[in-house]
This record gives C-alpha cells, sequence and structure tokens, in this order.
C-alpha cells in the first residue's frame, strides 16, 4: 500500500521520520534533507515534505510552508498559505515502483485542507516530471552539468582551451588548492563570499548570515566541504560544495579581488571535479547564471560546453478564486500607501511582487521571493 505523508521538521516525531527516510534513501540529494530546507524558512515558515512511500518505491517533495498573515499587506487574521521548493533545486525526487498520479492528488487535496493556494518549484535536473500535473512549466535559463564519468583526462580535453590556459597559468603561479571537510575553516570562506558579494552588487537576500554558515557546518556535517585555491599560505578563493550520493554541487564562492589575475576559480573548480572523481560521483552540478545566460553562465559552460540542460521551474494554483481575490487585496494595499502594485505576469506568485514607491519613484521588494 502507498502511504502518504506531510511531515513537519517542527514536530519531533515528523522530524525523525523525515530524517529516517531520507538516510535509507540511496540517493540521499542533500536538498530533501530536513535541515537544509530549515536554511531557507522564516521564523514564521514551516519546512515540510510530502511523501509517498512503499516497499518498492519512494517520492520526496520538500517544501516551505510560508503564511499569507505574516505579509503586512494582508493581516495576521489571513488564514492562507502558500509553498515554495527550498532556494537551489527542489523535487519531487522518486526512487524505484512510485504513483506519480496518486500522490498529486494527495497533495492536492492536502493543499485544499490546509487552505495552501499557490505552489512554486524549482526542479533538479534528476527530479521527476510532473509537468502534466502542475499549471505551468518554464524554462529560466540554462544549467551546467559537468559529467565525472569520463574521467580526468577526457574532462580536461573538453574543456574550453581558455579554461586550460587559466589552470596552468594557476599552477605555474604557485596557487594550489586544499580541502576542508569539516567546516574548520568557515571563517576564510566567508570573509571572500561577502567580499564577492559586495563586488557583485548582489541583494540582500545573498547576504546570509554568519549562523546560516554556522548551522551548515553542524546540521550538515557530511553534505558538504569547503574547497581553497591557496597562494603564498593564504586563502584567495573559496567554494562550498554541496554532496550527494551522487552529484556535487558547487554551491556558493567567493575570491579576493587582488588574485583574480591568478586564476584561482578555474583551479579551484578542477580540483573540484577531481574529488568528486576520486569519490565516484556521477556528476557536478554548476547551476546557471544570476540573469539567464549571463556572464557567470558562459564561465560555467566552458568546463563542459555540451553539459548545459534547461533549468525548469513550475507554477500551480490550487485555489484560483483566492488566488485572485489575494491580488486584488495587494493592489488596494500599495494603492493606500501610493505604491504601485501591478501583475505583469512574471513574477510568482503575482501578489508577491515588487512594489514601485509613487513618491520617491524607487523600487522596493515587499513579501519576499517566491
Amino acid at each position: 500500500m502507498k502511504k502518504f505523508r506531510l511531515l513537519d521538521a517542527a514536530d519531533t516525531e515528523d522530524y525523525e521520520s523525515w530524517l529516517r527516510t531520507w538516510s535509507e534513501w540511496p540517493l540521499r540529494e542533500v536538498f530533501a534533507h530536513p535541515e537544509y530546507v530549515k536554511l531557507f524558512a522564516r521564523e514564521c515558515d514551516r519546512s515540510i515534505c510530502a511523501v509517498q512511500e512503499n516497499a518498492d518505491g519512494l517520492i520526496m517533495l520538500p517544501l516551505i510552508l510560508r503564511p499569507l498573515s505574516a505579509e503586512e499587506w494582508t493581516g495576521e487574521g489571513d488564514q492562507n498559505f502558500d509553498v515554495v521548493a527550498p532556494y537551489g533545486f527542489g523535487g519531487p525526487y522518486v526512487l524505484g515502483r512510485y504513483d506519480m498520479e496518486e500522490f498529486w492528488r494527495d497533495l492536492q487535496n492536502w493543499a485544499v485542507e490546509t487552505a495552501v493556494i499557490s505552489a512554486f518549484f524549482r526542479f533538479s535536473p534528476y527530479a521527476a516530471d510532473i509537468s502534466e500535473f502542475i499549471d505551468t512549466v518554464e524554462i529560466c535559463g540554462g544549467n551546467v552539468i559537468r559529467s565525472l564519468t569520463e574521467g580526468r583526462d577526457e574532462i580536461w580535453k573538453d574543456y574550453k582551451h581558455a579554461v586550460r590556459t587559466c589552470v596552468r597559468s594557476a599552477e605555474k603561479s604557485g596557487v594550489t588548492v586544499q580541502f576542508d571537510e569539516v567546516g574548520e575553516s568557515f571563517p576564510d570562506f566567508i570573509r571572500l563570499y561577502y567580499q564577492t558579494m559586495q563586488r557583485c552588487n548582489a541583494t540582500p537576500q545573498y547576504y546570509f548570515p554568519a549562523d546560516f554558515f554556522r548551522k551548515i557546518a553542524t546540521q550538515l556535517s557530511g553534505q558538504f566541504f569547503l574547497a581553497h585555491a591557496m597562494y603564498r599560505g593564504e586563502v584567495i578563493a573559496s567554494k562550498m560544495v554541496l554532496l550527494s550520493h551522487d552529484h556535487i554541487y558547487p554551491f556558493l564562492g567567493g575570491v579576493d579581488d587582488a588574485f583574480l589575475k591568478l586564476n584561482p576559480n578555474q583551479l579551484l573548480d578542477t580540483h573540484i571535479f577531481n574529488w568528486g572523481i576520486e569519490q565516484d560521483k556521477k556528476s557536478s552540478v554548476l547551476g546557471g547564471g544570476h540573469e539567464g545566460y549571463d556572464g557567470v553562465f558562459q564561465y560555467k559552460k566552458k568546463f563542459a560546453p555540451s553539459g548545459v540542460v534547461p533549468y525548469r521551474i513550475g507554477k500551480h494554483i490550487f485555489d484560483p478564486v483566492v488566488y485572485q481575490s489575494l491580488c486584488a487585496r495587494r493592489k488596494n494595499y500599495e494603492s493606500e500607501h501610493e505604491q504601485l502594485w501591478t501583475d505583469n505576469g512574471t513574477f510568482f506568485p503575482a501578489y508577491r511582487a515588487g512594489v514601485i514607491n509613487l513618491s520617491a519613484g524607487a523600487v522596493g521588494i515587499k513579501g519576499g521571493i517566491a
């Protein structure tokens, strides 16, 4: 018999069940770990996982349940929610023999009973296809995957020539690479990460607090490592890499501006791939750009010119009537506060879209990001 459960990380028994299910799952995708999901939930949110489990198969869909009552434009009395996949990649992750149609029916029933109005999905390249069940699936840029099964020599040949030149230049300059699998050197990583966010004029959502990194070190032990490019005893570039059973995910990174000419990132990425090969990982998922096919994406593509797959997102409305009423409430609220809100069809859910301050002419985001 297939059993559907909605597990809440705030409930001790649910948390233990979630963690046990994840630990017994051969793939152990880090993005489905309860502690990973909790990293991106606000205090008012709930970290949850929809699970279908039987003797022959498994479905895991990690989500963040967000109360609309936390938004100033709704008020504390609002009883509605929406759900969003955590930052990075979401499910549904599957194994063996499963019934997606039944799972989606159970999930939809739960959503209606819980007053969940909408859902926003960030699909992993290894997630199951649910396009036939949800309203919209869109391609949102490219996702670069560096296959590791070919071995070092073939991977090296597959690089663009410019990458090989940069790696050789970094080695000739004396840049080396060190790994930290327990997180003792997090201060070095954090320093370079913040420096890079400042150089790139990153939005506030990417300035993760120090406690965010502390939780990764303590609650996700064994699911990450740090890789550092070293020059004359100093860390000049650093990356945090997340680990699943089959794949590695270079997640966040930073580099000292003063040493960019030494090409530490190209050497760092090459050593990360080599680490994955030694650990029998199947691929390194580099991700995409910050804005579609931008310079970040083009940099990543040079490591795997033929390894680009679409990055897909999903949008679904469980209750269209309430969804439209929320949009109307948001519009009225912002109008009363001399701010312009409009549904331009690009942000989902629309009622969380940004606004324009009509008196100051400045754009501000209210209600967070999808």
